[in-house]
């Protein structure tokens, strides 16, 4: 099955020819049709002396870097001011691209793409900056680097692939097991540049969540699209054959039935040597479909405007995945066909996670990182709750900790069903996704992704933040305890971009972490599926939810019905209204606003012609896209981003939607403008 997406898109400059070739057919008509109606004239756009400044740091002493502008190339050997100038038509974009890295370094340029504010005969770009990292934090800048298209080769065993499969039917698509396979990391030309084994794979998301195959009948005969994880300090010491069928000795076995498919999930040896190890500067990486963004756009854009922000979280990139499921040696076929297998996955949106590699480059530190789900901050834990511990308390108490490890998956065969049942042979061989099991799942509110044997310290450190926010502090108290400016920023960028799915409205998908140097806690926020749209149709109900519509005419503070702190789901944003509570906080979050604003939505001169750029980058790869996907409405659609409205697929309901990317920005742009001039 190959879905079928529309054909690559022209790049800016090819439009002025059609343009053209459709001012001649106008004068043609008018001068053959007898009538006295005076020929249309078009004007060539005047060509303009655009001066674009870049401004360069991080260059390493006696290194070379070169910048390209069309077709000229300037060299510098320092860091500050390099200038580049050309003369072209007012209407082209302009693209500055690095045309030879230094030695020892890589070199990325930001806000390198757009069109010249004026199309006066002479224009000057200033903003530009280009960043040189060195060392090991090369490898990692040029992975995220928005003029580069990786490819990520994922190769498992036909074994490791079936073996996936079956633990998330058994789960119901909700196990975090890790699989294991090889990564290579392709560049541009297809040329593998570094090679990693044992990697861990697993299904990442939460709605998200589907079969990792399509079926027609019993028959699977293709890999679907999702999110996924990979996990390069996977140890592999949980016992992935827990799921697993069993024969009478109790041993992982394939089982022909409806529960166990006929596949067998086998327990993975530790590999003790994977700890803390990094590949390309990163512990891991998520992988995402582009669910619900139908132009493929939303989130590397919304990371981009976060990074030039300031924002503390990770970066992301463009990145094609391919799947490849080699024989083993009792099975040489999968879906009916020959191994080995390649599967296009398509493209997806790379995200850097926050994690510990994270917050130890940017603090200096490792400190306590508390991922949080569903929470306003001023919810401090019961003195008197518990430590998750199954053996002495079960697994169902509702006296646990909402600050903890999670632990989503059972360690043991005996842990998921009970020990009186692990050589059952019936009983495990019949068990399916959301039978009975005493297993349950133990997903705290805050989730500590670091120094997790220090459960009891963290807690207690970050009850104190809890217990202040509740208790209505001071500005001076609030600011000894919190990054007051981290906060900040995030919200200043989350109300530019329409992110509804964070702090305020949701209560969710945002991390705290506590600086070990300077004792204050940080807010970190990633996940950004949820932005630059004005609806959220997600199919729930037969009725609109305020939190995620009308999202582009939101305001800051101004009216009482659609402001950006009115709508939530029933967790009043303490910390949002204690921050903004302080008039110096309310105009710092102004400014910022305004900044963006300026800076970021900008449909003409600013969001297109990157739009364009990417779009152009990423549509070939797209269109060969072999994997199918259970969210038609996903489906990749260029109008999306481009046009004024465009068809799309909601649960099988053809329709029509004018929710484009072009629409939010020009709107969600005059809405601030009032508040945020």
């Amino acid at each position: 099955m190959r879905n079928t997406f529309p054909p690559k898109l022209t790049e800016l400059s090819k439009n002025y020819a059609i343009m053209a070739m459709a001012s001649s057919a106008l004068l043609l008509t008018a001068c053959g049709g007898g009538t006295e109606t005076p020929p249309v004239v078009v004007t060539p756009p005047v060509a303009i002396t655009a001066t674009l400044t870049a401004t360069v740091s991080g260059l390493p002493t006696g290194s070379n870097l070169s910048l390209q502008l069309d077709k000229q190339t300037v060299s510098t050997s320092s860091n500050g001011v390099v200038n580049l100038t050309s003369s072209w038509s007012p209407t082209q974009a302009y693209h500055v691209k690095v045309a030879s890295q230094p030695s020892g370094a890589y070199c990325t340029v930001q806000r390198g793409i757009g069109k010249p504010l004026t199309a006066s005969t002479s224009s000057t770009i200033s903003d530009i900056e280009v960043k040189c990292e060195s060392g090991s934090a090369a490898a990692t800048a040029e992975l995220f680097d928005a003029d580069q298209f990786p490819t990520m080769r994922l190769t498992v065993s036909v074994d490791e692939w079936e073996a996936f499969a079956f633990s998330l039917r058994r789960t119901g698509n909700q196990t975090d097991l890790y699989r294991i396979g090889k990564l290579d990391y392709l560049d541009n030309n297809g040329v593998v540049k570094q090679s990693i084994d044992n990697v861990g794979f697993r299904m990442r998301g939460n709605t998200s969540r589907t079969d990792p195959e399509v079926r027609s009948g019993n028959l699977p005969y293709n890999p679907t699209r999702f999110h996924w994880n990979l996990k390069f300090d996977e140890t592999f010491e949980d016992d992935e054959s827990v799921y697993s069928c069993i024969d009478s000795s109790g041993n992982p076995t394939k089982i022909n039935s409806s529960s166990c498919f006929n596949r067998v999930a086998r327990d993975i040896p530790a590999i003790a040597a994977n700890d803390n190890r990094t590949f390309l500067g990163l512990e891991s990486m998520a992988l995402k479909m582009n669910k619900d963004d139908p132009g493929y756009l939303h989130e590397m854009l919304a990371y981009t405007v976060l990074q030039d922000h300031g924002v503390a979280t990770g970066r992301a990139n463009h990145a094609a995945l391919e799947l490849v499921i080699t024989p083993s040696e009792t099975t040489t076929t999968l879906y009916g066909r020959a191994l080995p297998q390649t599967h296009q996955m398509g493209v997806f949106t790379m995200v850097e996670p926050v994690d510990k590699v994270l917050v130890k480059n940017r603090y200096g530190k490792n400190g306590y990182l508390f991922k949080v789900g569903v929470s306003n901050l001023a919810q401090p834990t019961p003195t008197d709750c518990l430590d998750y511990n199954p053996a002495l308390h079960g697994h169902q108490n509702g006296r646990y900790c909402n600050v903890g490890v999670e632990v989503i998956d059972p360690v043991s065969r005996a842990d998921w069903l009970g020990a009186d049942k692990v050589l059952d042979v019936n009983y495990v061989n019949n068990h399916t996704a959301g039978s009975s099991s005493q297993f349950a799942a133990y997903k705290p509110a805050f989730d500590l992704k670091t120094k997790k044997d220090e459960i009891v310290v963290a807690r207690t450190e970050l009850n104190k933040l809890m217990q202040l926010i509740k208790s209505n502090p001071s500005q001076l108290q609030l600011a000894q305890a919190l990054d007051v400016d981290s906060f900040i920023k995030a919200q200043a960028a989350d109300i530019v971009l329409g992110a509804v799915d964070h702090y305020v409205r949701i209560a969710n998908n945002y991390y705290v972490y506590l600086n070990p140097t300077t004792k204050k806690w940080v807010y970190l926020t990633y996940d950004y599926d949820f932005s630059w749209r004005n609806n959220h149709p997600q199919g729930w109900t037969t009725s609109p939810i305020p939190v995620f519509d009308d999202v582009a005419y939101s305001t800051i503070f101004s009216g009482s019905g659609n402001n950006w702190n009115s709508r939530h789901f029933g967790n009043e944003p303490v910390l949002y209204n204690l921050v903004f509570a302080d008039a110096n906080n309310r105009q710092q979050l102004l400014t910022q606003v305004a900044q963006l604003r300026k800076r970021w939505l900008d449909w003409e001169h600013r969001v297109e012609p990157i739009s364009q750029v990417w779009l152009n980058k990423i549509t070939d790869s797209v269109n060969r896209t072999s994997a199918s996907s259970e969210f038609p409405d996903s489906s990749f659609r260029p109008q999306a981003v481009l046009g004024g409205s465009y068809d799309y697929l909601l649960w099988g309901q053809s329709s029509t939607s004018t929710d484009t990317l072009r629409n939010y920005v020009i709107q969600r742009n005059n809405t601030l403008a009032a508040e945020a001039p």
